[in-house]
This record gives structure tokens, sequence and C-alpha cells, in this order.
């Protein structure tokens, strides 16, 4: 059985040593081993992704949102199958088209996640994993749904964002 070597627990405690807790997972980027490189890869963008439902300028959301993206983009080139990275990219992909109005974009990613979502559904075994990725799934598609309709008339996304996070 393979070990990974990073202690992937440490973004539960991301708010109170952030920089050390970034630094570390930074390290593990020249890893010998791929798997460990893109665990390193995903618990950092994970952050940056929770780091940017805090910022309240719309660029520099926008742009950590695309960072997370490309850095859950990046995982598939150590490891093939990673669900929750494809997932999370398609997520940050979706938001950020979405700010940007860009409807068609937007609703291509609103189909991938749906049918990534679809997969899992028939593929996890973890039936705890599935409630987490159905309440993600659902709330993307609330939202997608009210963008369609009226662009204008938008969600508090971070609000809901956090409170899923929360629970």
């Amino acid at each position: 059985m393979l070990q990974i070597k990073i202690p992937y627990f440490l973004t539960l405690f991301y708010e109170k040593e952030k920089n050390e807790i970034k630094s570390l997972f930074t390290k593990y980027y020249e890893d010998k081993s791929d798997l460990v490189k893109a665990e390193a890869k995903y618990q950092l963008a994970l952050i940056m992704f929770y780091d940017s439902n805090i910022l309240t300028n719309k660029e520099e959301y926008l742009g950590t949102i695309y960072q997370a993206h490309q850095i859950f983009e990046s995982i598939y080139h150590y490891e093939d199958n990673r669900f929750d990275a494809k997932l999370l990219d398609a997520i940050c992909s979706y938001i950020g088209y979405s700010f940007l109005q860009n409807i068609e974009m937007a609703d291509l990613d609103h189909n991938k996640i749906h049918d990534l979502l679809w997969e899992v559904m028939l593929l996890q075994l973890d039936e705890s994993a599935n409630s987490v990725y159905f309440n993600i799934g659902n709330n993307i598609s609330r939202i997608h749904s009210i963008i369609k309709t009226n662009p204008e008339n938008r969600l508090d996304y971070r609000g809901g964002f956090s409170k899923l996070c929360y629970l």
C-alpha cells in the first residue's frame, strides 16, 4: 500500500498558520512521487479556492479562482483519476465564466459538472462524499438557472459557499 507523505489534514488548520502550510505544500511540488505532487497541488488549490471566498475585490477574486483552476487542471498531468480535482476544476471554471457573464462557456461547464456528478453517483463507493458533491451540484444548478434567466440578479455565492463549507 502506498503511503502518502503529505499531511493533507493540515488544510483544517489553515486559518491559523497560513504561510507555513502553504510553504509546506509548495515544498512537495518537487517530490519524486507523482502522487505526492498531485496531492500537494490539490491541497494548495483547495486552500486558494477557500481563500478566494473572503476576497472583496472582483479582480483579485477572479484571479485567485483562475489560479486555483490552473492548479486543479495541472493535477491530471500527475494523476489521471482525480475526480475531486476534475470537479473543482470545472467549478472554478464555471465561477469565472459566470462572473464574466459568458453564458455560453458557463453552460458548457455546468454540463460538465452535471456529467461529473452523474459519474460519481455511478462509480463512488463512499456514500458520505456523494452528499457533499450533490449539494455543490444543486447549488450550482440553482445559480445557473438564475444566471441564464436574469444575469443581473446574482445570488450571494460566497455566503452560500461558506455555509456549505461550514456544514
